[in-house]
């Protein structure tokens, strides 16, 4: 016999307003990939930039100072890129 978990049964269960995942295509699948991978790239950049900032040492400051601006100048133009695209497309 195998019991169900207690944590399963508190789940409700879908209803016809939650819509239905099989109405998804390829396509759909394809762009939110795409769009997930772009946002987590920028957000790594990004991470990565406040980090080697923080942690550069006192003599590299200027170049670690570069790579952030860099960084700050390159990640929200690109989120706001996929976010209107992603959106956008999945209005239609």
């Amino acid at each position: 016999m195998t019991e169900e978990s207690p944590v399963i049964e508190k789940i409700p269960p879908l209803s016809e307003e939650d819509g239905d995942l099989s109405e998804w295509t390829t396509h759909d699948a394809a762009r939110l990939t795409m769009a997930y991978w772009i946002l987590a790239g920028v957000a790594v950049i990004l991470i990565g930039g406040g980090v080697v900032y923080l942690l550069a040492p006192d003599n590299r400051k200027e170049q670690a100072q570069a790579i952030w601006d860099f960084a700050k100048g390159f990640g929200p133009p690109l989120v706001t890129l996929v976010i209107g695209f992603y959106f956008r497309a999945s209005q239609e």
